[in-house]
């Protein structure tokens, strides 16, 4: 998630192509119902492919977690349900996270407003353009769907933009569910799926123990979010120093800088 605010330029190009991708399909199939349900294939397929070819929690390339739990295990956590609700500090981080993203979610409210309000007017705008250019139907209907399109994109951008800068850096708190720590790295438990982490750490992931509350945190500092993988702990001094000492070997072993 917090990669969508770190990379605006590439957030920006990414979203042209699928404007153009659906404006494309939108001048092919029309303005009727199978238009939404096309739509809205191409854009679960699109978030699938997304996934898959994203990157990790901590920006490394996507881990196979299987290959991480193959090495010496080490440590796990299998539920710290129970931890976190007795750790006294968790609501007012969240709290502090749903503010910031609060402002995130409204340019989205606005930029819906607008979609659902002009719908309407897409046909006129479709003869106007017609009309003004000289071209055929379904280049007409192709610019009035990119136009429409590139209006939500404008509004909701200059909306998250603006909720940005009144949110300052952004917290994103993942916290597993459960664990495991291997020789090669960690495998995270979480609501749905599992993910790893290779070590060594990325340079800019630092590693911080908070013992009274009882847990470990790996923490990535971009510009505009603070991405926190959040591992509750029986044992956190245990946690962190294994984690510490696996990384600093990893770091030194042959085939890492």
């Amino acid at each position: 998630m917090s990669s969508y605010f770190e990379n605006p330029w590439r957030r920006a190009l990414v979203t042209q192509a699928y404007l153009i991708a659906y404006s494309a399909i939108a001048a092919v199939v029309g303005k009727g119902r199978l238009l939404w349900v096309v739509i809205f294939l191409f854009i679960v397929l699109m978030v699938v492919f997304q996934a898959r070819a994203g990157k990790g929690p901590l920006g490394q390339g996507r881990v196979d977690p299987e290959e991480v739990l193959a090495a010496r295990k080490l440590y796990e956590e299998k539920d710290v349900r129970e931890l976190q609700m007795s750790d006294d500090g968790l609501a007012a981080d969240l709290q502090a996270q749903s503010k910031a993203t609060m402002y995130v979610t409204l340019g989205t409210f606005i930029a819906l407003a607008y979609f659902f309000l002009l719908w309407g007017k897409l046909a006129d705008l479709e003869a106007y353009i017609a009309e003004r250019l000289g071209v055929g139907e379904r280049l007409a209907l192709f610019l009035a769907f990119l136009i429409y399109f590139e209006g939500y994109f404008v509004i909701s951008q200059a909306a998250m933009m603006y909720g940005l800068r009144k949110a300052g850096n952004i917290p994103f708190i993942n916290m597993a569910m459960g664990y495991t720590i291997t020789e090669k790295g960690l495998v995270l438990k979480g609501l749905i799926g599992r993910q790893a982490i290779r070590f060594p750490l990325p340079d800019d992931v630092m590693v911080e123990l908070n013992e009274r509350r009882g847990f470990v945190e790996l923490v990535k500092k971009g510009k505009r979010t603070t991405t926190r993988i959040r591992l509750y702990s029986r044992s956190p001094r245990r946690v962190y120093d294994l984690i510490v000492r696996l990384n600093e070997r990893s770091r030194k072993s042959p085939g890492n800088p």
